[in-house]
């Protein structure tokens, strides 16, 4: 997979069509996601999807995004201006074991 981040800005337009361009013409498959309707930095982006797929659940989300044909979520309801994002994962070791470990801190990224 090729991961291409709007570092500090926003891609602008033609840097967008550019990297689509490209994408067709070397035959790779172009998606545009967001993790959220927030600006965040490209090293937090990053850190959330190392941890999404330590724990499994990277490749299954985005095999589901594939499947829903990358159709976007229904809008928010009125009033509410963020996605609510919950992550619940079940500690293979008791949870005062868990929280010590690496992938615990990934996830409270």
């Amino acid at each position: 997979a090729l991961v291409v981040l709007g570092g500090v800005r926003d891609m602008e337009d033609w840097e967008r069509s550019m990297v689509q361009e490209k994408c067709r013409e070397s035959g790779v498959p172009h998606r545009r996601l967001s993790l959220g309707r927030h600006a965040e930095l490209s090293s937090k982006v990053m850190k959330a999807s190392e941890a999404a797929d330590d724990l499994g659940f990277l490749g299954p989300a985005l095999a589901r995004c594939q499947a829903e044909g990358w159709a976007p979520r229904d809008p928010l309801p009125a009033g509410q201006g963020r996605s609510p994002f919950h992550v619940v994962v079940v500690a293979p070791v008791p949870l005062a074991s868990y929280v010590a470990t690496p992938e615990a801190a990934n996830v409270l990224v």
